[in-house]
């Protein structure tokens, strides 16, 4: 594979999902090999693992006193469509919510076009997994000819349950990721409001999940809910360099994500 930017800029503005309040971003080609970073006032941010701090239902990246706040969907966004070298400014508080999903992150990124740079070798990692605060995260090395995946498996007790895949290509990403709405059980939404939280939330950017039983394979509900978490998950893997593996998480969280991945890169 290799190293990807923009080739010209993209500006977005929008609501906050958890903040309610409106905000921008620029997202501008980058040198190849600088990675993605955040840019918050003066305060340059490394999309990296060692930034990472995971809160309730979100991932936030911090230096100092300096947080980017929900960066997860435009970070899955980045990873499905391979643009690895961008500098993304953030004016506001947060990030755009725009669809609660990538998929409108995905086209305004894939219409500015992009640009190829040198070859970008996969990391290379052994076999591990993570167990840990009701999940896991299992790294499986490449076997000859494969190529990476990144598969989850939800399952919610009284809520949504299921499998879903990403075969580590742009369109798969667009096909099987980038459309499926954050969501909230419907049961919780008062507590999120009375905690502050979704205060940007809509039908347009939100799927509100009933307390039932069902599988992604024959439920619609159910199978936009697996697919948004396959798409944090991929939001959160964004944070390392692309794995020669396949990875599974297992009944994810933001939490299990960041921990899993430092516990089986060893980092």
């Amino acid at each position: 594979m290799r190293r990807c930017t923009l080739a010209g800029p993209v500006e977005v503005e929008g609501v906050g999902l958890h903040s309610g309040v409106r905000g921008g971003v620029r997202v501008e080609p980058a040198r190849f090999g600088s990675g993605v970073c955040f840019v918050v006032g003066d305060m340059d941010i490394p999309a990296t693992l060692a930034h990472a701090v995971p809160v309730p239902g979100a991932t936030t990246l911090q230096v100092g006193g300096v947080v980017v706040h929900t960066p997860e969907h435009l970070l899955s966004a980045l990873r499905g469509a391979g643009l690895s070298d961008v500098r993304v400014t953030v004016d506001g508080p947060e990030l755009p919510a725009l669809d609660g999903a990538a998929r409108s992150w995905m086209e305004r990124l894939l219409a500015a076009g992009r640009v190829q740079g040198p070859t970008w070798g996969l990391r290379a990692v052994a076999a591990g997994c993570y167990a840990g605060h009701g999940g896991e995260v299992e790294v499986r090395p490449l076997g000859v000819g494969e190529d990476p995946t990144v598969t989850v498996e939800v399952d919610f007790p009284d809520g949504p349950h299921g499998t879903a895949c990403w075969d580590g290509t742009v369109e798969g990403f667009a096909r099987d990721v980038a459309w499926a709405r954050t969501f909230v059980m419907e049961d919780q939404v008062d507590a999120l409001r009375a905690a502050g939280r979704g205060v940007g939330a809509s039908e347009v950017n939100t799927l509100v999940v009933p307390r039932r039983r069902a599988g992604s394979s024959s439920d619609a509900v159910a199978r936009e809910a697996v697919a948004h978490k396959l798409l944090d998950a991929i939001g959160d893997l964004a944070l390392v360099e692309p794995l020669a593996a396949h990875v599974v998480v297992r009944r994810g969280s933001h939490r299990v994500h960041v921990e899993g991945l430092r516990a089986v890169l060893g980092v």
